[in-house]
């Protein structure tokens, strides 16, 4: 019995090392940094030639809707493109949909973007093109020009949405906008405007001041009357209904004086 279990803790001792050395010849396999373009077991799910396959079709894809002006999808497509893997040429293009929707501070975003990622790649003719895009957008963003009192701190807003005002105003798309502009002690300035491409509003707001709020009149003169039996020293406004618990004491004490001078002339001697 002793042999039988004395050979049974040898052989789980031998598994244990067996596991042991198994373990250490094949560690665990590292996560991949981009859990996207992997699967569960870890292995790509779409190779990178598969990825830009999909994304040069994308690209004339959009390209034919710009052809066909339909603008939306267009500029729907071209996204897709730039989320594979962004490129100032696909930018263009997608700036380009952006201003003919008339989204023009999105296209100038857009076209800036690209500017500086063709200065980046070294790509000449991608920089010259979002230079001349940008050049060319400029006079078509329309223009709110507010021109506040001098002194005056305010805080402007333009679709509620808090601006800070610079040299040339504020630039804004076509279209209707509302103009909020809140100051210290003074009336809140509210208006909507109509905005036409290439277009500048010249706005100066009346910023009145709020009145102080008058403090309530003097209350009526007063003055005493005869005092009561017991010496009253109640007080009647002069003025007909200044007062009219001064008026309802002064009636319960004339009453209560008369009852009582009705008792003592009735009362026998």
């Amino acid at each position: 019995m002793g042999v039988l279990l004395h050979q049974a803790r040898a052989l789980l001792s031998l598994g244990l090392l067996l596991t042991a050395a198994e373990a250490a010849a094949n560690p665990p396999k590292p996560v991949p940094e981009n859990v996207f373009d992997t699967d569960l077991r870890g292995k790509p799910s779409e190779p990178q030639w598969k990825r830009e396959q999909r994304r040069d079709l994308a690209f004339q894809e959009g390209k034919k809707l710009i052809e066909e002006e339909s603008w939306s999808k267009a500029a729907q497509k071209l996204r897709e493109v730039i989320d594979i893997r962004s490129d100032p040429r696909a930018l263009l293009w997608l700036g380009f949909a952006q201003e003919k929707q008339g989204n023009l501070l999105n296209a100038k975003a857009i076209y800036a973007q690209a500017l500086q990622d063709a200065r980046d790649e070294k790509r000449t003719q991608e920089e010259e093109d979002a230079k001349q895009a940008l050049a060319a957008l400029a006079p078509a963003i329309p223009r709110l020009d507010i021109h506040l009192p001098a002194g005056v701190e305010s805080s402007v807003y333009v679709d509620a949405a808090l601006m800070n005002l610079q040299k040339g105003g504020v630039e804004v798309d076509p279209g209707s906008h509302s103009l909020t502009i809140v100051s210290p002690g003074r009336q809140t300035f509210h208006m909507r405007t109509d905005v036409k491409a290439g277009q500048a509003v010249a706005i100066e707001p009346a910023l009145l001041e709020i009145s102080p709020t008058p403090l309530p009149a003097d209350l009526p003169p007063v003055q005493p009357v005869d005092p009561g039996p017991r010496g009253c020293s109640c007080e009647v406004p002069t003025e007909r209904g200044g007062n009219l618990a001064g008026w309802a004491v002064a009636a319960g004490v004339a009453l209560l004086w008369i009852f009582r001078r009705t008792r003592s002339a009735g009362a026998p001697r």
